[in-house]
């Protein structure tokens, strides 16, 4: 008997093991994908000094180098900037909802899904109603992924336990917004 307790204690720890390698993925990754117009647009913005680009707007790769031409000038990439945290500031309290009724796994593995998706079809679209859809689409996906995130981690470790592991997931949304800046920049250069 006192094998079997072992043996679930365990299991349990390995459990756990799981579970905050596969948060700290999620969180690095939304944290890649969330955000990141306000970086791309100072890299567009850069590119404006190359004769190519012209008054009419921006001009440079995006995505890198899925499209060749976007031309988006300050006031279109501001509304995209504002659709996309106006969705993801809605849809946050709207997801926690969700998630208290429906698997955690579940959710974060759709969340994740739809924000990997939009995220490629922004990269293959140009035009700026179709990024301003997909800009919002993006925003409620990645609203789900907190909450999500957050029931991982209250229902898997107790109290004495989470603030440990919460250290993990914010070291890993750091570890996103740090791969983010510095892919952009690759990227731009």
């Amino acid at each position: 008997m006192v094998g079997a307790g072992r043996r679930r204690t365990g299991d349990l720890a390995s459990w756990r093991r799981q579970i905050i390698v596969v948060v700290a993925v999620a969180e690095s990754l939304a944290c890649l994908t969330r955000r990141n117009l306000s970086i791309a647009s100072t890299v567009w913005a850069s590119n404006t000094t190359d004769a190519a680009a012209g008054p009419a707007g921006v001009s440079g790769v995006v995505g890198g180098g899925v499209v060749d031409d976007v031309r988006l000038d300050d006031e279109q990439i501001g509304e995209l900037a504002t659709a996309a945290a106006l969705a993801y500031a809605v849809s946050k309290p709207l997801q926690s909802l969700v998630s208290d009724a429906v698997s955690s796994r579940r959710q974060l593995s759709l969340s994740l899904l739809g924000t990997g998706l939009c995220n490629v079809m922004i990269g293959l679209s140009s035009s700026h109603s179709t990024f301003l859809c997909l800009m919002v689409v993006n925003g409620l996906c990645q609203g789900g992924i907190f909450p999500s995130i957050a029931r991982l981690v209250l229902l898997w470790y107790p109290d004495s336990l989470r603030g440990s592991y919460w250290s993990i997931v914010s070291m890993a949304s750091n570890v996103g917004y740090g791969a983010k800046k510095r892919l952009l920049g690759a990227i731009s250069c």
